[in-house]
């Protein structure tokens, strides 16, 4: 830093500019005040345990015994020097490290520990190992151009493993050294600010200074061939019996040894010297072969897997391994669906259209495999049994899944029939998740100009937000591909952005608000037209739509009162499952974005963020509506600042049964509708008549398509719903809706259900009226009808019965002593009586007696 601001400072004076000098970067003593804060942090105390079971000291071989009172004077240090050659000091920067995706203090400590086991036959050796100091601590300090001492040394334990080969060692060493909290800074805050008792003294120092070419090499400075002297004093004594610094020098690989005449022989330390660049060397040889590739578990911060399952993986796929990181909470809940019943077709999506317009097949098939090569999630396969949870693997390089049909000469009859048949077909086919890629395309020529694309892929890897991306960078690719240009795309981030987003959320946060939310719901939102069925989910579709009219003032109405299309839809799928249900407490889901998360460009990553939430709305039958509808997006706005928690996990916070499920249908709005994005990208060809299929494992889930008229895809399991009820379903949503749309301002309650079809066949079943006697009571016209047939059986009972004399008899006898005991008209008389001759006996009496039965 000093050197480059220098000679900016001479260059610039050189020239008569004035000084312009690079921002400032934090000071020093900034830094040394966080440090004492940091001192004090549970992060930094959570180390103390890491540092005391490493070993204080272990002895190292001597030549002369020390004496009595011995001290490690600086003006018996001697020094020896070795390097290695520019050829292998360039292998040992550049090649080297490719095999085991190494740091260079990775490989130079492993040739360490081999030339120290030669001398010493020890396993294990502790050094003193210095740092560089700069780590990021905290997010407001930067070091980048602070001048000051930042170095750190730290003890570190290394060991062999038992056979010693290079593979394993390098990995092991690699992975005792990645252990290391923070660089190893943490060792001298706690002992020196932090007051903690660590005592450690290893006998060897190990600093590797770096590349002193790079500072040199652009510079205006250069080496001076002439010697300064000594760099520190010769009085006093040293920390250490042996000091190795290392450095880059000149394209050499540059080694000093230090050591005290007094106890080392300077043919004791050469040989040690002769011994590490020869490891070194073999080391080098060893990682340079092209068959010589490994990853070990440091690599893969975010997920627990062994060295041995890595291993297995490498034999596996070699070194096609790009990267491998956990699930999303979605994707382990749809990698869980499609473990428990691989045989539907939940979450497999497919999209196909024609394409109008001749195209060069070979440069479309180029700009599929593009977006492949582009996009890390599009070459992804899916692990579950190799680690405590499932995992996600990127491969380097995926061949797309192409398949191209000429059917020209088919009839059009036949065409349609072998399209149905292969998209079906596809369908059945699926996916195997740990085979990636998890993507395949057909395309099919059906004339000269004509073709029909199929798009068949697992949701698990991207979300409806991702395909226009997809289609529209593809085809943008395509057209740079037949012009023999190279595609100009945006820059864009990776899907791996939001796993480590993901990893660094607060679960324990979102755990507390979703228990929260959910307490006291203790009963899934019955739907009560649904049926029980064993059998498979066996899915169809029901399409539907409002009238433009009827859109335009959904769309007014939300621009007014600042709310959104989604909003209201989600007040009316309450209301209708309110009334169905018979609660007032009612949940379902509703399916999230995960792009209003603070990562840059969210908006255009490929991949899948959406993830379904449980939507909790309380019926206020007297709430304004507009009031009402505001609580229920205030509430989903709250719910999104959650959304990385798995619906599992909500789940489990809630009092529903472990394997009921929390809710039976699904509200999905889809903001980005495929085939207005396919159709507006600018090609030399046409798109039109655009599908897509895409199954949940909810019963019931409605899909929104927004357009000039606001579209409805109702999709059910015809195992559960009769297509009559979905009908009538759908029917009730819309009468709602258009209320809604009618009058914002009514309250909850006022908001009717029934069609007007409905409500006329409703008032022609309650039209009972009929012609009856006005005159006369039921006493009147029981008695007359004794009259006119008084033996014949007025009332059975099982094998009892009563004639109309008999009856009324009884009846007046009953009456007689109701009347005599006060019974007076209008007086109510309670009347308790299983169905038998008796009730109706006490029915007629207390009629009779003028009073009224209960």
């Amino acid at each position: 830093i000093l050197l480059e601001d220098f000679q900016n400072i001479y260059l610039q004076l050189k020239k008569g500019h004035p000084i312009k000098m690079p921002a400032k970067t934090t000071s020093f003593k900034a830094w040394s005040e966080k440090l004492y804060d940091y001192a004090k942090s549970e992060k930094c105390q959570n180390e103390i345990d890491f540092w005391k079971k490493i070993p204080e000291q272990i002895e190292i071989s001597l030549d002369y015994k020390r004496e009595h009172k011995f001290e490690n004077r600086l003006e018996d240090v001697q020094h020896i020097m070795v390097m290695l050659n520019t050829k292998y000091t360039e292998l040992l920067l550049k090649e080297a490290p490719l095999a085991y995706h190494t740091q260079i203090n990775d490989i130079l400590l492993s040739a360490l520990c081999f030339s120290i086991n030669e001398w010493t036959n020890n396993e294990e050796i502790l050094i003193d190992l210095e740092g560089h100091g700069r780590v990021d601590l905290f997010p407001d300090i930067d070091l980048s151009r602070t001048v000051g001492w930042f170095t750190s040394i730290y003890p570190v334990l290394l060991k062999l493993p038992r056979g010693k080969n290079f593979d394993a060692s390098i990995k092991k060493i690699k992975e005792q050294l990645r252990s290391i909290p923070n660089e190893g800074i943490g060792y001298s805050i706690l002992k020196y600010l932090a007051k903690v008792p660590l005592n450690h003294n290893p006998q060897i120092i190990f600093n590797y200074l770096g590349q002193f070419d790079i500072n040199v090499k652009d510079s205006i400075f250069k080496y001076a061939e002439e010697f300064f002297g000594q760099a520190v004093t010769m009085i006093g004594n040293r920390t250490h019996i042996l000091d190795f610094n290392c450095l880059i020098q000149e394209g050499c690989f540059v080694l000093n040894i230090s050591y005290n005449s007094r106890l080392h022989e300077k043919e004791t330390i050469e040989n040690l010297g002769n011994s590490y660049i020869k490891h070194l060397t073999d080391i080098i040889d060893h990682c340079i072969k092209p068959d010589v590739y490994g990853w070990t578990p440091s690599d893969f911060q975010y997920v627990n897997i062994n060295q041995t399952h890595l291993d297995d993986l490498v034999r596996k796929y070699g070194d096609n391994i790009s990267d491998i990181y956990p699930l999303t909470p979605m994707q382990e809940g749809l990698l869980f669906h499609n473990l428990y019943a691989p045989e539907t077709l939940n979450y497999f999506v497919q999209i196909h259209f024609l394409i109008n317009g001749d195209i060069d097949i070979t440069q479309f098939k180029k700009a599929w495999q593009y977006m492949l090569d582009r996009y890390a999630i599009l070459r992804t396969g899916f692990m579950w049994n190799i680690s405590d949870k499932p995992l996600q693997i990127v491969f380097n390089k995926k061949e797309l899944r192409w398949n191209f049909l000429d059917w020209q000469d088919e009839s059009f009859d036949k065409k349609n029939s072998r399209l149905r048949e292969l998209l079906i077909s596809e369908q059945n086919k699926g996916f195997n998740l740990n085979d990636a890629p998890l993507i395949r395309c057909q395309l099919i020529r059906l004339s000269k100009d004509s073709y029909r694309f199929i798009l068949n892929v697992h949701h698990i890897i991207v979300d409806g937000w991702s395909m226009p991306i997809l289609f529209t960078e593809c085809f943008l690719s395509y057209q740079a591909f037949v012009t023999g240009k190279l595609p100009i795309l945006p820059q864009m981030n990776q899907f791996k952005d939001y796993i480590v987003w993901i990893n660094n959320c607060d679960l324990k946060k979102a755990k507390s608000y979703w228990e929260e939310q959910l307490k006291g719901f203790e009963i899934p939102t019955a739907i009560p037209i649904s049926k029980f069925s064993k059998e498979s989910p066996k899915y169809k579709e029901y399409l539907f739509d409002l009238s433009k009219e009827t859109t335009n003032k959904l769309q007014a109405l939300s621009r007014q009162h600042r709310l959104t299309l989604n909003t209201i839809i989600q007040g009316a799928w309450s209301i209708l499952l309110s009334i169905y249900s018979g609660n007032n407490d009612i949940v379902f889901g509703v399916t999230v974005s995960g792009r209003n998360i603070p990562i840059s460009d969210i908006d255009k990553m490929v991949g899948l963020f959406i993830n379904t939430l449980p939507l909790r709305v309380k019926i206020n039958n007297k709430q304004p509506l507009i009031q009402w509808l505001a609580s229920i997006q205030n509430n989903h706005q709250e719910n999104n600042l959650y959304s990385y928690y798995s619906l599992s996990e909500i789940q489990s916070q809630s009092q529903i049964p472990k394997g009921v499920p929390l809710f039976e249908s699904l509200i999905a709005f889809e903001n980005y509708p495929i085939e207005n994005q396919v159709k507006s990208t600018e090609t030399s060809f046409s798109i039109e008549d655009v599908k897509s299929i895409e199954y949940t494992n909810y019963p019931l889930t409605l899909a929104i398509i927004p357009s000039e008229k606001l579209n409805f895809k109702l999709i059910f399991d015809s195992n559960r719903f009769e297509k009559d009820a979905i009908f009538r379903l759908t029917e009730h949503f819309q009468v709602i809706i258009e209320s809604i749309a009618r009058d914002i301002e009514q309250t909850v309650i006022q908001i009717p259900i029934l069609t007007d079809y409905e409500i006329n066949q409703f008032a022609k079943w309650n039209n009972t009226y009929a012609d009856y006697i006005k005159d006369k009571t039921i006493v009147d016209l029981f008695e007359e009808q004794v009259e006119k047939t008084p033996e014949k059986v007025a009332v059975i009972y099982e094998e009892d019965k009563l004639t109309y004399r008999e009856l009324n008899e009884k009846a007046n006898q009953l009456a007689h002593y109701l009347i005599g005991i006060g019974v007076l008209p209008e007086t109510i008389i309670g009347l308790r009586a299983e169905r038998s001759l008796e009730m109706i006996i006490g029915i007629i009496g207390i009629l009779k007696a003028g009073g009224a039965y209960l």
